[in-house]
């Protein structure tokens, strides 16, 4: 969601209130100058704003002949690349703007922006919504100009005023209780949280689409509306457009964060260089839908194609993830190449940070001011450290509004020259476990048990769930140390694995609620044969560097392979049906009759096909396909006694082999 300041006016309240709320910053007077805050004792990143350096006079008239002196090199370029062509955090997306406007760029700092919208479209029937500058769609380039956008603001007293017409409204008293919590009266915000949830705040939360939620918005969108609409001229970005790109450019073809990347660089020089990635992530699927290989491509044919007309030598010093899961092993490693230090999180996170900006520039911007260069690995530790306080802040003090309040659950500082070790460790590991032959229902055991990163957050796969299967390494690898039937050579190949991925590791922190177990980085620990059938194919091409190279996709492919091919084939079918039978459903001819017959054999095909995926669990003990095949052909099986599943394995060595 947008977030900007928890007492900001926001066009889209509803889609407000499905997303966590930050705790507010105390507001200031608007003031002439922009003047830097003493830094905060418990944040390492330091809130305030940068003081503006004294401007020197000018001539009325400048001397003709003299030449213009050359502009100096600024200490960084912040290079924002916002994926806003979604239909859910597509407004989020462009209100990220404001925010990047209440820093914006200054003499010591370039900020950048590429955004792209699609058309708005309501969340709900009847929405109330205020246009994010007009609401244009397309995508456009803009070099970020500063402007306060306090106008925005909703003064507490008018909060208060509408808490005496609706005193009953749960969500107006959760607004006003993050109010006071960001003034420091902690006390006042308790007493309001309180009355909230003595209202039914908890059950809105839990089950937002219900007729009584639904009502608890449309009353506090009645009551907030007059604001919103007050504010609407507000709303439009200060900013310049420096670009308008071709009708149907698409902020997921990695052409367009190249050539963005060239341009920035190219337009606006600077010592260092950071990109920003706002849009939906999926592990080692990609982010903003593009692979890790191809984005890692993108970035770095980007630097070199700005390097080639400048004739400099730069680099990328960090990219950040302002997207879901991309704290990901395989997906960092293929682009480990393109920055140094890379800023991910292997759950998922709230769009609401993507209105934190405006403070994390001012502080960058005040440390630049105080002569202090920029560093990327500082940077990173101290953003990670920023939102490890958050995550604490709210255990210790609302646990129950965890999911409304986490940024990030978990969020991971990467210095990427070290993944190279990391992936040779790992080879080694499935070299090892070969090498010993530790058995598939071991080995994947011990990846079930894992910690996963399940959730219903947006799933590029469109496929299952898929984020049950995205895991943590160092977990596994615990799990693998402490298994007593595994050879001490595999736990100590695990062990490297650990001792190679804490040094990748720059800082971490999974303060967020249940992240109990995570350690930094993820892999993909798929334990059933139907993740591999149609994902599995897809791991190779996207992420075939460390899929290949540490033959880790292998491993997977050919644990596959030891499910009988009867039972495989049996799933793939109930699939096709499934398929076909939701395609007849679809017929705008269709008698109710008829409907109802083919939603009951869509019942019985789908309760089929869970049947045939038990059996295609890896953690089933199971013979080897070969081991089985020599002892039926040398006689040493007796067919009664192999069971179902054992049955099956005879068919497919007899279709497979022409026995007789």
């Amino acid at each position: 969601m947008d977030s900007i300041n928890q007492n900001s006016i926001k066009s889209n309240v509803a889609a407000k209130f499905t997303a966590p709320l930050q705790p507010t910053e105390k507001k200031e007077e608007k003031k002439e100058t922009r003047k830097s805050d003493e830094k905060s004792p418990k944040d390492s990143v330091n809130l305030g704003k940068a003081a503006p350096k004294e401007q020197k006079l000018s001539p009325d008239k400048p001397l003709q002949a003299l030449p213009k002196p050359p502009t100096p090199e600024k200490e960084i370029s912040v290079l924002f690349y916002m994926h806003g062509q979604y239909d859910d955090i597509g407004e989020s997306t462009a209100e990220a703007m404001l925010s990047l406007e209440k820093a914006g760029s200054n003499e010591n700092m370039n900020v950048v922006a590429q955004l792209g919208r699609n058309p708005y479209k309501p969340k709900e029937e009847g929405e109330f919504h205020i246009p994010v500058d007009n609401d244009w769609s397309g995508v456009r380039r803009y070099k970020v100009k500063q402007a306060d956008h306090n106008e925005l603001d909703i003064p507490l007293a008018t909060w208060e005023k509408m808490e005496e017409s609706i005193p009953d409204n749960p969500v107006l008293k959760f607004v006003l209780g993050n109010i006071y919590w960001g003034m420091d009266q902690k006390d006042k915000a308790v007493e309001f949280y309180d009355k909230g949830k003595e209202l039914g705040l908890l059950d809105y939360m839990n089950d937002y689409d219900s007729d009584w939620s639904k009502q608890v918005r449309k009353e506090f969108d009645e009551v907030t509306r007059p604001y919103e609409e007050v504010s609407a001229p507000y709303k439009n970005f200060a900013s310049e457009v420096k670009e308008t790109l071709p009708e149907g450019t698409s902020m997921g073809d990695p052409k367009s964060l190249e050539n963005f990347v060239s341009w920035g660089m190219k337009k606006y020089p600077a010592k260092h260089y950071m990109i920003v990635i706002m849009g939906h992530g999926g592990a080692w699927i990609g982010a903003a839908e593009q692979t890790p290989a191809k984005m890692g491509e993108a970035i770095t044919q980007g630097v070199a194609k700005a390097n080639e007309e400048t004739g400099k030598e730069e680099k990328i010093d960090v990219i950040m993830f302002n997207s879901c899961y991309m704290g990901n092993a395989e997906s960092l490693y293929e682009m480990k190449d393109a920055a140094d230090v890379t800023i991910a999180s292997e759950n998922y996170a709230r769009s609401g940070i993507f209105g934190h900006w405006g403070m994390f520039l001012d502080a960058m911007s005040k440390d630049i001011d105080e002569g202090k260069p920029f560093d990327g690995k500082q940077f990173a530790t101290e953003i990670v450290d920023f939102y490890k306080e958050q995550g604490k802040e709210i255990k210790d003090n609302f646990p129950e509004f965890s999911n409304w309040k986490e940024s990030y659950l978990t969020l991971s500082a990467i210095d990427n020259k070290k993944l190279n070790k990391l992936a040779k460790s790992f080879k080694k590991f499935v070299k090892t476990l070969n090498k010993y032959d530790v058995p598939e229902h071991v080995l994947f055991r011990e990846v079930a048990n894992t910690k996963n990163y399940d959730s219903g957050a947006h799933n590029p796969s469109q496929l299952f769930g898929f984020y049950d299967t995205i895991r943590d390494l160092g977990d596994f690898m615990d799990n693998i140390r402490q298994n007593p039937d595994i050879p001490i050579e595999v736990k100590d190949s695990a062990a490297h694995v650990q001792e190679n991925m804490k040094e990748a590791i720059i800082n971490e922190q999974h303060e967020g609620q249940g992240m109990e177990g995570s350690q930094g980085l993820t892999f993909w620990g798929p334990t059933n044969a139907v993740d591999i059938a149609f994902m599995g194919q897809r791991y190779t091409d996207d992420v075939g560097k460390f899929s290949k190279g540490t033959g880790w996709g292998k491993r997977l492919t050919e644990a596959a392979q030891n499910i009988p091919k009867p039972i495989m084939t049996g799933f793939m079918d109930c699939i096709s049906k499934i398929r076909a039978l939701n395609a007849k459903l679809k017929d705008e001819n269709i008698t109710e009759e008829e409907k109802e017959i083919i939603q009951q054999q869509v019942a019985d095909e789908k309760k089929k096909a869970l049947e045939f995926k038990k059996k295609m669990d890896f953690t089933i003990e199971r013979k080897p396909l070969e081991n089985l095949f020599k002892k039926v052909r040398g006689g040493k099986m007796d067919l009664r006694q192999t069971g179902e599943i054992g049955k099956e394995m005879v068919d497919e060595i007899i279709a497979r082999d022409g026995m007789a």
